[in-house]
């Protein structure tokens, strides 16, 4: 996951709390397995202090939208969403992932300041 500015990772956290109100995600591993397996597709979001082998088996679901790794750690990740931690969660409405990529696509154009 490439280094995101405050305000892209705001903005994704919002689009976040959106799809949790309007009930889009899944929240943890086995309602995400859930969602893969009836081929929902969902773009998994996953925590940077997820253990290896927990990663693993997350990276090996399939179909999905795609995967963002270290967007969050597993309690920021649980804050944004009301729970203690979170370390997979998956956004399963396609205009809530549009709107997510958008955001990241969008930080990861604009042009970075140079350190002088």
């Amino acid at each position: 996951m490439p280094d995101l500015s405050p305000e892209t990772r705001r903005k994704v956290f919002a689009l976040l709390g959106l799809a949790h109100r309007a009930g889009k995600l899944a929240l943890g591993w086995s309602a995400v397995e859930t969602g893969v397996h009836r081929g929902l597709k969902p773009l998994l979001l996953v925590a940077g202090d997820v253990g290896a082998a927990q990663r693993r088996k997350i990276m090996s679901l399939q179909p999905v939208a795609g995967v963002i790794v270290d967007f969050a750690d597993k309690s920021g990740l649980g804050r944004a969403l009301g729970r203690e931690e979170l370390a997979v969660v998956a956004v399963e409405d396609r205009n809530f992932i549009k709107g997510i990529r958008d955001a990241v696509a969008e930080a990861n154009e604009a042009p970075r300041e140079s350190g002088k």
